[in-house]
């Protein structure tokens, strides 16, 4: 008996060890390595406080056409995020827990006669910030 429970405690180890590779070699195929934001997507460089810690790529961020793509690969706790358009009128505001939630997608308007936008990150412990163009 206690052989067959330790075969099936090491066969569901080895699924979930299999299940984690196999996720994370989907996510490494998706993820343009250069500018380490999701295929599809253009980088937009931000600047700022969060961006000056031991992990300088610890935001990422990008846009398309159609969205903008904010990624945490380590906690910042909650993080406010504001989308601007270029006449400076607020079009997205959220929080973000970043505990729980790593990846933010902003969905844009096609139909916008405005096609810059200004991205800021708050939270206590500093902020982060950046501009694109949609041209």
């Amino acid at each position: 008996m206690k052989k067959a429970f330790t075969f099936a405690g090491l066969f569901v180890i080895g699924l979930i060890a299999w299940e984690a590779q196999a996720t994370n070699h989907h996510h490494t195929s998706i993820i343009n390595v250069v500018d380490n934001v999701p295929t599809g997507y253009e980088k937009i460089y931000l600047q700022g406080t969060l961006m000056m810690g031991p992990n300088p790529n610890a935001i990422t961020a990008g846009f398309s056409r159609n969205a903008v793509y904010v990624h945490f690969s380590q906690s910042f706790g909650s993080v406010s995020v504001a989308l601007h358009n270029e006449d400076g009128v607020l079009v997205y505001s959220t929080v973000v827990n970043t505990d729980v939630q790593q990846t933010l997608i902003i969905p844009l308007a096609n139909n916008s006669g405005n096609d810059g936008y200004y991205i800021t990150l708050d939270n206590a412990n500093g902020y982060a910030e950046g501009d694109f163009s949609r041209n």
